[in-house]
């Protein structure tokens, strides 16, 4: 077999575990965070933590795809279904961009 096979192959048996990792770990993840108390951060706590940069975070607060609990003037948002932004997440959604 060609190079460029096995690659497709790879990556094709690849999508299949994560998809099948995935449909496993969803209920396990769903009872954690239903166990787990609200933890609520400011705008400047998640950037500081990297959830993303103060303009992402507005943007989504904004667009609603961030759901966020009002306190007074301030905002918080509850980062029990939230995960940082790494820096091997920031390279493989750019290579799948790039394809």
């Amino acid at each position: 077999m060609t190079d460029a096979l096995l690659d497709l192959l790879r990556q094709a048996l690849r999508t299949e575990i994560d998809a099948a990792l995935d449909a496993r770990l969803a209920p396990l993840e769903q009872a954690v965070r239903a166990a787990t108390p609200a933890r609520l951060l400011t705008v400047a706590q998640l950037t500081a933590e990297g959830y993303g940069s103060d303009s992402t975070i507005r943007r989504r607060i904004k667009d609603g795809t961030l759901p966020v609990i009002r306190v007074g003037r301030s905002i918080r948002v509850n980062v029990s279904g939230l995960r940082p932004i790494t820096h091997e997440a920031v390279s493989a959604a750019a290579r799948e961009a790039r394809r």
